[in-house]
């Protein structure tokens, strides 16, 4: 009875890969926390930018300036310090998302350096580096 040995059983999993594999993971991780937080933070943005629009049109009509939550408190503001204000956060909150999408671009071109090298050593089929949607 002859014996058939299955090369991939063969294959071993070295220091380096397993390195490889772990560094994968990590930004999966850290990608996916990015992604959730560059979510919230173009919502915000978008609210921002809202905001702009509406007190433009509100400013000329009220002249008691506007209360702009700032963390748990109101703050008032007059209708310049307001647009200013709001200004100012959108100017940040664009800097902040524009940021994030460059980590996310790096980090996912790192990822796919990872995938190309350890699925020419393991295969797609011995080793999972998708995922799961």
């Amino acid at each position: 009875m002859a014996s058939t040995v299955n090369p991939i059983s063969e294959l071993q999993v070295t220091y380096e890969d397993q390195s490889k594999i772990n560094r994968f993971a990590s930004h999966n991780s850290k990608l996916e926390e990015i992604k959730d937080e560059l979510i919230n933070k173009e919502k915000e943005l978008k609210n921002i930018e809202e905001s702009i629009s509406e007190m433009d049109l509100y400013a000329a009509l009220d002249d008691e300036g506007f209360q702009i939550m700032e963390g748990e408190i109101f703050v008032h503001f007059t209708a310049e310090e307001a647009l200013d204000w709001v200004t100012k956060k959108k100017e940040e909150l664009s800097r902040e998302v524009s940021s994030m999408k460059e980590e996310v671009d790096h980090l996912r071109e790192e990822m796919n350096t990872l995938k190309t090298e350890l699925y020419a050593k393991f295969g797609r089929n011995n080793i999972n580096l998708e995922a799961d949607d």
